[in-house]
């Protein structure tokens, strides 16, 4: 699993933006041998995300969770 601490400024983004660049992020780093979730953290703490579904969730995401 990877963990990524979003910049503060990544909240400001519009939704369309930040799904697209959650996806991207996440299809990214799991091709990465060993790499099969990725965990999202802002300032340290764990937040709640996008998936491609319109649901959000601080879990780990995988690419299943953007293969739309």
């Amino acid at each position: 699993m990877a963990t990524v601490d979003l910049d503060p400024s990544f909240v400001d983004l519009q939704p369309d933006r930040q799904l697209l660049a959650l996806g991207q992020i996440v299809v990214t780093l799991t091709t990465r041998p060993g790499v099969g979730q990725v965990a999202f953290l802002l300032e340290g703490e764990p937040v709640e995300v996008l998936r491609a579904d319109g649901s959000v969730t601080d879990e780990p995401l995988s690419r299943e969770d953007y293969r739309e």
